[in-house]
């Protein structure tokens, strides 16, 4: 099998995974404040990775540390918008809105890498804006608090993809990511001390949830996607990763019975149309 296409499956599986992780955070902000319920989680995995790579932490330098610094900090900013998001809003709808990084990250390659938009770049702007519209008709409840951080959670994963093409390529993946999780739960916990006061519950579904999210959704997902996503173009990742709120909505209606109303499902279509139809346009014209 061809190592873009073997990496392309690997992704896929990824999203799966990613899919199922806004259930698994769903339940765990149950018995635990949302910021240092992501410090617990990447914890956990900067623990889990520790084994792998404790021998090369002696090999980093101030330019590899920095690429981590950086990554670090778009990851941090990424999942505390998106663990606050699910405390307002819906699982699927979460996901959704949080996918619009897809659309951003062509955008941001006009500054970062110099390729200007395309045509279809337009037109899945206003297909998505248009999804994004239904999703949040007032007759739906209208935009709340979690969708505007879900939001927030989009913009921040947008600049990652970015800089993990630029990044992954250099140096030791392993470190690249044990640097990715140790940050994070730094800066989680040092915020979390901060702004948050509410009790923290150990009982059965914290201890799944974190179990769930730190080895699969975190070890697992994010050492594969730093491992996978170098031998995968970023235009071929987002369309893979179009993948993600679709399993999202899926298991939320599975485990969460949280269901769509018909303008809901037309929006969740046309946001997910519009960004694999903004990236399939390019990429032919590439």
């Amino acid at each position: 099998m061809q190592q873009n296409r073997k990496a392309e499956l690997v992704l896929l599986f990824v999203t799966l995974l990613w899919g199922a992780t806004f259930i698994a955070t769903k339940q765990g902000l149950r018995s635990a404040p949302p910021v240092f319920f992501l410090g617990l989680r990447f914890l956990i995995a900067a623990l889990l990775l520790l084994p792998i790579c404790y021998r090369e932490l002696k090999k980093i330098t101030p330019a590899i540390f920095k690429r981590g610094l950086v990554l670090g900090v778009l990851m941090f900013t990424g999942y505390a918008f998106q663990n606050a998001s699910l405390v307002y809003t819906t699982a699927g709808k979460s996901a959704l809105i949080t996918y619009f990084f897809a659309l951003i990250v062509p955008f941001l390659q006009i500054p970062f890498t110099g390729k200007p938009l395309s045509r279809g770049n337009i037109i899945g702007l206003v297909i998505v804006v248009g999804g994004l519209v239904l999703l949040n008709l007032p007759s739906e409840g209208g935009v709340n608090f979690g969708d505007i951080l879900a939001f927030g959670s989009a913009v921040s994963y947008a600049f990652f993809i970015i800089f993990l093409d630029r990044y992954g390529r250099h140096g030791s993946v392993p470190v690249l990511t044990f640097l990715q999780f140790a940050l994070t739960a730094v800066f989680s916990f040092i915020l979390s001390g901060i702004i948050e006061s509410g009790p923290l519950i150990l009982d059965a579904n914290l201890v799944w949830s974190l179990f769930y999210l730190s080895f699969f959704g975190s070890f697992i997902c994010l050492l594969l996607m730093n491992l996978y996503q170098r031998y995968v173009t970023p235009v071929k990742a987002v369309i893979i990763y179009a993948m993600e709120p679709v399993f999202a909505v899926l298991f939320a209606m599975i485990f969460l019975a949280e269901f769509f109303t018909p303008s809901e499902w037309a929006g969740a279509g046309l946001v997910i149309a519009g960004v694999i139809l903004s990236d399939l346009y390019k990429d032919r014209k590439m």
